[in-house]
């Protein structure tokens, strides 16, 4: 349950820090409010909060995969039995016919 809150606290985070960068409804939120000269600064604050926010939904990603089981290992051990379990039963088209 942790998890997933902390899932959800990543993406909501991201996306609004993600609407304050890339579309003008943070500046005319704060132009509304009357606080417009603090505009300058919310470059320094929202590229590095995205980046964060970014970074703690990795992160909630991670741990959910491990917490479920699928390590990397156990992924590449599987790939490796699957691989060798299939037999080879590809032949050429002279040896099929004789």
């Amino acid at each position: 349950m942790a998890q997933n809150r902390l899932l959800a606290t990543g993406i909501i985070g991201f996306i609004v820090s993600m609407l304050g960068c890339l579309t003008p409804v943070l500046v005319a939120l704060l132009a509304a409010l009357g606080v417009s000269g603090s505009m300058g600064w919310l470059d320094y604050l929202l590229l590095p909060a995205m980046a964060i926010f970014a970074g703690l939904a990795g992160y909630a990603l991670v741990c959910r995969r491990r917490r479920d089981g699928l390590h990397e290992s156990t992924v590449r051990d599987l790939a490796q039995k699957i691989s060798s379990s299939t037999p080879s039963t590809r032949t050429t088209r002279g040896s099929a016919s004789r």
